[in-house]
């Protein structure tokens, strides 16, 4: 019994091993793109951001294409997030590109700053080559790097500058203003 047991064992590991090697494998076909989409984009066109994506309709629809169409779109620094969204349509997948673009600084006030100038302050994020202005795209590395600098001229000027905070607030669904505020009571705002 156990010679008829251990006969058929064999023949039946034989026979999935050759089942594995030899048969015909199941071709996969991988999904071309139907379309892309970009969502969510107001000031930029599409056109525009349609040039950084490599991808096309009709390709197929390569995971590590698309990563690098995202990076793409990153690198322009428009936006403060992106989402890349496949789903199915009739004839291959719907790639959705959503941005979320980064807001613009539409106004910037400095309160308490007296007896500096606006044009001290602006000179001095020109000589430091800080970019943080009224229409700028907003980036909190710039805003940190625009809080530094204001800190350090505070100090030359014998001012506190661990008095220095800011506040953000959104003036319109893509624009910001922020206030540099010198904790000083009844202090007028200096506006750009």
């Amino acid at each position: 019994m156990f010679s008829s047991l251990a006969r058929f064992s064999t023949l039946a590991l034989g026979f999935l091993f050759w089942v594995t090697l030899y048969a015909p494998a199941k071709q996969v076909q991988k999904a071309t793109i139907e379309r892309i989409e970009i969502r969510g984009n107001h000031r930029y066109t599409e056109d525009v951001l349609r040039s950084r994506v490599k991808s096309n309709p009709g390709d197929i629809c390569d995971e590590a294409l698309l990563k690098l169409d995202l990076r793409s779109l990153y690198e322009t620094g428009f936006f403060e997030k992106i989402d890349i969204d496949e789903k199915d349509g009739h004839t291959g997948k719907i790639v959705t590109f959503q941005v979320t673009e980064k807001p613009v600084i539409r106004a910037l006030e400095f309160v308490g700053f007296e007896p500096l100038r606006m044009s001290d302050i602006e000179a001095y994020f020109k000589d430091h080559k800080i970019d943080f202005k009224v229409e700028g795209l907003f980036d909190p590395s710039k805003l940190r790097s625009a809080q530094k600098a204001l800190e350090e001229l505070l100090a030359q000027q014998g001012q506190r500058p661990d008095k220095l905070h800011t506040e953000i607030k959104q003036t319109s669904p893509t624009g910001i203003g922020v206030r540099f505020i010198l904790d000083e009571k009844n202090a007028a705002p200096v506006k750009w």
